[in-house]
């Protein structure tokens, strides 16, 4: 909160003159009373003498007069510091940030084949299918990015769009998380999956379109070749990071007997590298190998400065008057005041 007319306050200094006003004029004021009664008292201490009351029935409406006099003398308080912060013109401040559409177009196309379920990641410190430490990884990569478009093309032996390209960082976040490995088929159409991006990405308008496609393995599946497909991105100006999870060694997965019991079978996943760093150098982009989560985090870190973008941020200030309000509350206190003034002290005389 803050106050526009601060200066205001100085007439907080008036506020003795408020709270006892007999001080100047009325001989019947509290503090007169009471410097009396006291005055009175040590008199009487010294002397050995009672205080004298012309008749006992006099000493409860005397208690009742202090006491209303207290009441009235805090209620002429309250009222007079509610209108002098009032007049101070207080202001209750209400910032929006809003934050301006980038023009940047950030397509993900991930690797949901059935390699993916290979369990040689890890997420706090137990051991995690790809595709879970994938999944967490993109959605910190998500929400970390306001005033970007971004979608998501999911692809095994076919390739579909799994959420157009939206400012909504929300509604993406929930639909990787809904991804599942073999959701898209057990193959791996790289090519196809780029095509189908390229697709999305080439009738719209923005002053960078970037594509990360991200996967474990080569091309078994689609009738489009990944460099084809790279070529086409390099005519639209499309700009492919892409990201090789795994590495060369035999990976962990798990499989269940006809007994149901599980157990784990080392397997290859060959990791087209060669391909994966052609199909980025030929668009401009970057290749990078992730072999466990650390990794993984690291990259989207690495992308996230090489394409980093110009904060563009418009705030609205919204500045709410309480002058009314207090002024309101202030006569409301007044009036209370008057009213005790004459209906009250009608019954102590």
């Amino acid at each position: 909160m803050t106050f526009n007319s601060p200066f205001a306050f100085i007439l907080l200094a008036g506020l003795p003159f408020i709270i006892e006003p007999g001080l100047i004029s009325n001989k019947f004021s509290f503090l007169n009373f009471f410097l009396k009664a006291n005055s009175k008292k040590s008199t009487s201490r010294k002397t050995g003498e009672a205080l004298p009351f012309s008749s006992l029935t006099t000493l409860p409406s005397t208690f009742k007069s202090r006491s209303y006099r207290i009441v009235i003398s805090l209620l002429r308080a309250l009222a007079y510091i509610t209108l002098v912060f009032a007049l101070a013109r207080p202001q209750v401040k209400d910032s929006v940030s809003e934050i301006i559409e980038s023009g940047r177009d950030i397509m993900f196309v991930l690797d949901a084949s059935r390699s993916m379920a290979a369990l040689d990641f890890t997420l706090e410190n137990k051991k995690v299918e790809r595709m879970s430490a994938l999944k967490h990884v993109v959605q910190s990569f998500i929400s970390e990015r306001q005033g970007d478009r971004m979608g998501l093309i999911v692809f095994g032996d076919k390739a579909f769009v799994q959420c157009p390209l939206t400012l909504d960082t929300k509604v993406l976040v929930e639909y990787v998380q809904s991804l599942e490995v073999g959701m898209a088929g057990d193959a791996t159409a790289m090519g196809d999956s780029i095509a189908i991006a390229l697709k999305r990405m080439k009738e719209i308008e923005s002053a960078s379109k970037i594509l990360v496609l991200i996967t474990d393995g080569y091309k078994t599946a689609g009738s489009i070749e990944p460099l084809q497909a790279a070529e086409i991105a390099k005519t639209l100006g499309v700009k492919v990071y892409t990201i090789g999870i795994g590495g060369q060694n035999r990976a962990p997965f798990r499989t269940t007997n006809v007994f149901g019991m599980e157990s784990i079978q080392y397997k290859d996943v060959p990791l087209d590298e060669k391909t994966l760093r052609e199909i980025a150098s030929s668009t401009g982009g970057v290749y990078f190998n992730a072999a466990n989560t650390e990794e993984l985090f690291s990259v989207y870190k690495e992308i996230d400065k090489i394409e980093k973008r110009e904060s563009n941020v418009k705030e609205y200030t919204n500045l709410e008057e309480k002058f009314s309000t207090l002024a309101i509350l202030a006569f409301i206190l007044i009036v209370i005041t008057e009213l005790l003034q004459v209906f009250f002290y009608k019954s102590l005389v």
